[in-house]
């Protein structure tokens, strides 16, 4: 059975923690679970924790001030998201069409 993990050397103390019992080869340092992956999986998580909060204090606002409804609500939301769902088809458009 091949194996992508390199078994004659012991895992670092990250991958330990983490649960790989064998880290890649050298040959792919970029592969290994680092002190860098792992911070930038942090401040993604807590970015997106953030966010779910300010939904949270957005919606029970909207409820009591403006007394809106679930639906009410859904709509507003999803007229707020417009601009990010653009965004993710003007950048594949502008990465794909060659501007000169």
């Amino acid at each position: 059975i091949p194996y992508f993990y390199d078994q004659s050397t012991p895992p670092t103390l990250i991958e330990y923690l983490f649960g790989e019992p064998y880290h890649i080869p050298d040959e792919y340092p970029s592969h290994q679970i680092t002190a860098s992956l792992i911070l930038c999986l942090m401040c993604q998580s807590i970015t997106t924790g953030s966010i779910l909060w300010l939904q949270i204090a957005i919606r029970y606002y909207l409820i009591e001030e403006w007394s809106i409804g679930p639906s009410q609500f859904v709509g507003i939301l999803s007229v707020v998201q417009i601009p990010f769902t653009i965004r993710i088809f003007y950048g594949l458009l502008i990465d794909s069409v060659p501007l000169f």
